[in-house]
């Protein structure tokens, strides 16, 4: 039996579409991108409720290829009480 209603969830990444994506936060693309994968793959919806997803999936798709993951660097309590120094900043 053929779904007769979106989920909430695809009519959420279908509104995030709507803004720039460089002003979302990277973690709902990402989230986006699996729920869209998942609704795509699911054979119980009809066609017409899928209508525009295939291309927002690319859309999102295209830019995370071009948004790298944010690099994360732990300083060491040393490297940190050399900046504070260098900064002219004591621990107090």
């Amino acid at each position: 039996m053929p779904r007769a209603e979106v989920p909430m969830r695809i009519l959420n990444v279908r509104r995030l579409a709507r803004h720039d994506l460089w002003d979302v936060v990277r973690f709902k693309v990402v989230d986006g991108r699996r729920m869209l994968r998942k609704w795509l793959a699911d054979t119980t919806v009809i066609d017409e409720l899928r209508a525009g997803d295939a291309e927002l999936l690319a859309r999102f798709e295209a830019h995370l290829a071009e948004r790298k993951p944010a690099r994360l660097r732990f300083l060491t309590s040393e490297e940190a009480l050399a900046m504070l120094m260098a900064e002219g900043q004591t621990l107090h």
